[in-house]
């Protein structure tokens, strides 16, 4: 944190410091429209995150960078082959803050089909899982309380 915890030593300014310069002057994108894409046989269910649907596969970011994150759900629509691979395609069209270029970031990954559950979590992000898990905890429990 960046809390006065009377240490004395300072390290509290120069990290506030660090980090308004980092959030200042970092690369940044605008009038971003990110969508995600699946094999045949599985679709993106869900999206969750801080942005808007423009369509049911479309989703708007008013603004990028690399500290931003969003969620995709993937659910199965039929069947998927053992041993066969399925794709996953992250496309992001972006305006850049330097200079006011249109670009398009697009990201590809291919994964070996398994039914064996150890499998599907050994190349996981343990943090990006639990994050996703506690933030639907957390929206589930507000939705209750209204």
């Amino acid at each position: 944190g960046h809390g006065g915890g009377g240490g004395g030593g300072g390290g509290d300014g120069r990290r506030l410091h660090r980090d308004l310069v980092r959030v200042l002057t970092r690369e940044q994108g605008f009038e971003a429209l990110l969508r995600v894409r699946a094999s045949a046989g599985l679709e993106v269910e869900m999206y969750r995150g801080s942005f808007m649907v423009r369509t049911e596969h479309d989703v708007d970011l008013p603004a990028v960078d690399a500290d931003k994150s969003l969620v995709a759900y993937i659910k199965h629509k039929d069947r998927l082959k053992e041993g066969e691979e399925v794709a996953f395609q992250c496309a992001l069209l972006y305006t850049t803050s330097r200079g006011g270029q249109r670009r398009i970031r697009v990201h590809t990954l291919s994964l070996p089909v398994t039914s064996v559950m150890g499998n599907v979590f050994r190349g996981a992000d343990l943090e990006a899982q639990m994050h996703s898990i506690v933030r639907g905890v957390v929206l589930g429990a507000d939705r209750k309380m209204l």
